[in-house]
């Protein structure tokens, strides 16, 4: 990971909006810092929403568990930093292979669950299907959610996988 120590100013400016749009959608108690406590909200969300019973629950959060500690074995500490230091440790981890794996993991199983603002899901839907076949497949999703991820060179991008960038 690159060790030099960015700025937010530093950071390609559509890649920033997208990772602090993950950010602010994921700190649910809106404390700003992105906890073990908010991703565990989310799994006992995506539980009662599809009102999930074990094993199928215990799955779930195992799932957001693995995605906590994949994420603090790419950056250690990151659980526990404000929203703007969590977006800049993200970026000296964009180019990792950890992370890019751990991302990888985390969007192939969210491919399962993931339940898009039906205004929005036509739009990310086309973006997704890049042979125009009408399916998209997990390989086609995870690609658009590494895209959104990892790509901080298109500043023009059509990918909204969380929903409208955060503009700061």
């Amino acid at each position: 990971m690159d060790s030099k120590r960015h700025q937010i100013k530093d950071i390609p400016r559509i890649w920033a909006r997208k990772i602090i749009t993950i950010v602010f959608a994921f700190d649910i108690d809106k404390d700003g810092v992105e906890t073990y406590e908010d991703v565990m909200k989310i799994a006992d969300r995506i539980i009662k929403s599809a009102n999930l019973k074990d094993p199928a629950s215990s799955k779930v959060v195992q799932f957001i568990r693995d995605f906590y500690s994949g994420m603090g074995d790419v950056l250690p500490g990151y659980w526990s930093k404000p929203w703007h230091e969590q977006v800049v440790d993200s970026w000296t981890a964009v180019k990792s292979q950890k992370n890019k794996k751990n991302l990888e993991k985390f969007h192939v199983k969210m491919f399962e669950a993931i339940d898009l603002d039906p205004g929005l899901a036509r739009l990310q839907f086309d973006y997704m299907d890049t042979d125009h076949d009408g399916k998209i497949s997990q390989k086609k999703y995870a690609d658009a959610a590494l895209d959104y991820n990892l790509n901080y060179t298109d500043e023009d991008t059509n990918n909204r996988l969380f929903g409208p960038l955060i503009d700061f």
